[in-house]
C-alpha cells in the first residue's frame, strides 16, 4: 500500500502543476493579442504558423507579439506565404490578396507552322505541353509567322490555371505572281537576288519589290 504522505505528495505535485498551466494560459490570454487575417478570395486552407502557436479562436487567432508566417491556398491560385508581425502595440488586422494564376492557351493556326505569340508586347513561350502561360484580364494578341501578315485579336483570358482553345487563320503576305519575256530566258532578279529565268512562277512578299529581267545582247529593264 501507498502511505498517506505518498499520496498526498502526489496529490499537491499534480495541483501545482495544474495551477502552473492555469497561470501560464492566464498570462497568456493578459498578453496575447487578438489577430484578425482577411485573405481574398477566401482561402479554401489557411495557417497562421510560428511559436508560441497561435489559438484560433472565433475567426481570429490569439498570438503573442513575434513573427510569424501566413499561409493559405485555393484552387486557381498561387498559394499564399506571408510574413505577419505581430507587434507590442496589438496591430491585429491583416489583408492580403491572392495572386491569380495565368490562364493556359492552346493556339492553333492554319496553315499549322511556327508562330510567335505576342501578349500586350511581350514575347510569351509555350510551356513542356506548348500551352502559353498568359495572365488573367483583357489582353491583345499577335500572332507573327514568316512570310505571313500578323494576326491581332483582343481575348478575354480567364486565367485560374484553366486552358482555353483559340484559332487563327493566317494570311499570305505574298502574291504569286508569273514573269514572262520575249524572248524568253531572261534572268529574273527580285531586291538583286536571283529568281530564275522566264518563263518564271514565283512569289513576291508584301512591300515595294525591285524586279529585274536582263539577257545579253539586250537592254536590261528594270521595273
Amino acid at each position: 500500500m501507498i502511505p498517506g504522505s505518498q499520496r498526498k505528495g502526489r496529490w499537491r505535485f499534480l495541483a501545482a502543476g495544474l495551477l502552473g498551466l492555469l497561470l501560464l494560459a492566464a498570462l497568456f490570454l493578459l498578453l496575447a493579442t487578438p489577430v484578425r487575417i482577411a485573405v481574398e478570395p477566401e482561402p479554401e486552407q489557411i495557417a497562421l504558423r510560428g511559436f508560441p502557436v497561435p489559438i484560433p479562436l472565433w475567426g481570429r487567432y490569439l498570438s503573442l507579439p513575434g513573427d510569424y508566417v501566413l499561409h493559405a491556398e485555393r484552387e486557381g491560385y498561387y498559394p499564399l506565404n506571408e510574413r505577419v508581425v505581430v507587434d507590442d502595440a496589438g496591430q491585429g488586422e491583416f489583408g492580403f490578396v491572392l495572386e491569380p494564376l495565368p490562364g493556359r492557351l492552346a493556339i492553333q493556326v492554319d496553315p499549322p507552322i511556327d508562330f510567335t505569340l505576342t501578349v500586350d508586347g511581350s514575347v510569351v513561350e509555350p510551356d513542356a505541353g506548348g500551352l502559353f502561360p498568359v495572365p488573367q484580364g483583357l489582353r491583345r494578341l499577335q500572332l507573327a509567322a514568316e512570310r505571313y501578315l500578323p494576326e491581332e485579336r483582343d481575348v478575354e483570358v480567364e486565367g485560374l490555371g484553366r486552358q482555353q482553345d483559340l484559332a487563327f487563320t493566317l494570311r499570305p503576305a505574298w502574291a504569286a505572281v508569273r514573269v514572262l519575256s520575249e524572248p524568253a530566258g531572261a534572268t529574273v532578279r527580285v531586291d538583286d537576288a536571283i529568281r530564275g529565268e522566264t518563263p518564271l512562277e514565283t512569289e513576291l512578299l508584301q512591300g515595294l519589290r525591285t524586279l529585274q529581267l536582263s539577257l545579253p545582247g539586250h537592254k536590261t529593264v528594270t521595273l
